[in-house]
């Protein structure tokens, strides 16, 4: 086959090779993004409280009031009498059987009033838990609402992008079973076949014109793509396995620079891809009927391919 026939055939291997790993990444994406939508976070149901108001404490802290009150009370109205009877000994005696007495006055203010300060205080707090528990459980309802709102419409996204996910596996299947009949017009030696990496770099030989074949031609002899691609993979000139190529991107050599620009490309067109997928789930109010990105691409790829076959046809037609 002569050398511009073979250019134009690597060109349509690498551009459907590019593709189909386009495809295959942008699925990969949206089944993820797909897997993110429609679940529910879960939401705390809020539990009423009761109060804890403890009864005893109050009643001590009340005694304990009247306690110091009634002693105030007795020390003031009995001072005179006692200092004129005792003298200064009123210093020591009053304070004493004031306390005793103002003791039995906390006592019964603790027994008696205590138990009623108590309910007062635990029906206060009891207010404030229960307006407390209203709140937080309006607060809920709003919740659970939106919840369900997100879930409703996250579930029309959700199934929107398995729409596009049956659409893009639809033609992956297609675009791989073309290519495959590309590959069995038998052009290129079947140990190359699905090698993006190796289709990149023949192609790159021929467009800077470093060989005119595929195989050694005895003639004039030409290397041939096949012999430069085995010399620079054993040489270490150039990166063969592409998850390494993926890692290397801005460090590739300039003798793959044809691979470099293609998963440059690959890249960039399934970040788009998926971004736009990704925007509509976050737009849950836009329009879910407009074409997508994804639709876009499949029809631009059915006519690249549909022109590819049509080439294919006319140029080996032979084979």
């Amino acid at each position: 086959m002569d050398y511009k026939k073979t250019m134009e055939y690597l060109s349509i291997l690498l551009d459907m090779e590019k593709n189909i790993y386009i495809q295959e990444k942008t699925i990969e994406n949206l089944y993820a993004e797909r897997n993110s939508l429609g679940i529910k976070n879960r939401i705390e149901l809020p539990i009423p409280e009761s109060a804890s108001t403890d009864y005893f404490d109050y009643m001590v802290t009340t005694g304990f009031v009247f306690w110091i009150i009634g002693l105030i009370i007795i020390i003031i109205a009995k001072w005179k009498d006692f200092w004129e009877s005792s003298g200064i000994f009123a210093i020591i005696i009053v304070p004493i059987i004031a306390g005793i007495i103002a003791l039995f006055i906390g006592l019964a203010g603790a027994l008696i009033i205590g138990p009623f300060v108590a309910a007062h205080y635990k029906s206060k707090e009891q207010n404030n838990l229960d307006a407390q528990y209203k709140y937080q459980l309006d607060e809920y309802n709003k919740l659970c609402d939106a919840e369900e709102k997100r879930i409703k419409n996250e579930n029309v996204i959700r199934a929107k992008i398995q729409q596009e996910i049956t659409i893009l596996e639809n033609k992956y299947n297609e675009s791989k079973k073309i290519l495959d009949e590309f590959y069995n017009y038998n052009i290129i030696s079947e140990n190359y076949w699905h090698n993006i990496i190796a289709i990149s770099s023949f192609y790159q030989y021929f467009l800077e014109k470093r060989t005119y074949s595929l195989e050694f031609n005895p003639k004039n002899g030409d290397k041939g793509a096949y012999n430069i691609y085995r010399e620079e993979a054993q040489r270490g000139v150039i990166i063969i396995q592409l998850s390494k190529v993926l890692d290397k991107l801005d460090q590739i050599v300039e003798n793959q620079e044809q691979l470099q620009n293609t998963m440059y490309e690959a890249n960039k067109k399934i970040s788009y891809l998926s971004d736009d997928m990704r925007y509509m789930s976050k737009e849950i109010n836009s329009s879910i009927n407009e074409q997508t990105a994804i639709e876009s691409y499949n029809a631009e790829r059915t006519q690249a391919e549909l022109e590819f076959m049509n080439t294919m046809n006319a140029i080996y037609s032979w084979h």
